[in-house]
């Protein structure tokens, strides 16, 4: 039985390398902040069974007191990096915490690095530096934050303009009364992030580096 940190984790189309400290699919990896990898991490290690928030920040922020933003945050970088934007990976139980509901099979990482390949592009999921409009309000950024990184996640696949709704909204319910979409999908397309095709919402050479120049905090 492989010592846990040396595990590798897969569920739903995606490897969690504890050895490594990486999060991949089958053609690149995702990074994700350290709090939000290790909030990740504790809840596959727990999937299957709910996890009382005062739980999960006991074990990722250790002597530290944090706000439940903090969690959310982390939560919501987990959920842009895994697509769960339908809340089915992570579950959301109300005032209680977080369910990581998705089959989960682990097995020893030596196994899987004798299949690593070549190294592969990556998609930074961290906060933005450089999407700080004064006209916006903080929620209108944070809106845009996750826009930019829901098309980036698609590569040179446009994004149905619908679909795209839909799955930021499903990252951000608590903003549903306040977000005024087709404004800030203007601004976005104002600085030169995003571009309109017949198929969808596209990312620009220029939103693709801005999603790679996000800051790790």
């Amino acid at each position: 039985m492989p010592h846990i940190a040396d595990q590798v984790f897969s569920f739903e189309g995606y490897t969690l390398d504890l050895r490594r400290g990486s999060l991949r699919t089958d053609d690149y990896d995702i990074e994700l902040r350290p709090k939000s990898f290790a909030v990740l991490r504790y809840l596959v290690e727990n999937s299957g069974r709910l996890v009382a928030k005062d739980e999960l920040m006991a074990i990722v922020w250790p002597n530290v007191t944090v706000t439940d933003e903090s969690l959310t945050r982390c939560i919501s970088d987990v959920r842009i990096a895994l697509n769960d934007h339908d809340q089915q990976i992570i579950k959301t139980m109300p005032t209680r915490g977080y369910l990581f509901a998705a089959p989960v099979s682990a097995r020893a990482a030596v196994a899987e690095q004798k299949q690593q390949a070549l190294p592969s592009p990556s998609l930074v999921v961290q906060p933005f530096v450089h999407l700080d409009g004064e006209s916006l309000e903080p929620f209108d950024r944070n809106t845009q934050r996750t826009i930019l990184l829901v098309v980036a996640r698609r590569g040179r696949r446009p994004i149905p303009s619908d679909v795209l709704h839909r799955a930021v909204l499903g990252f951000l319910p608590e903003q549903l009364a306040q977000l005024n979409w087709n404004r800030l999908l203007k601004d976005l397309k104002d600085r030169g992030f995003i571009r309109e095709t017949p198929e969808g919402i596209g990312i620009t050479d220029e939103g693709r580096e801005e999603a790679k120049r996000l800051v790790q905090n």
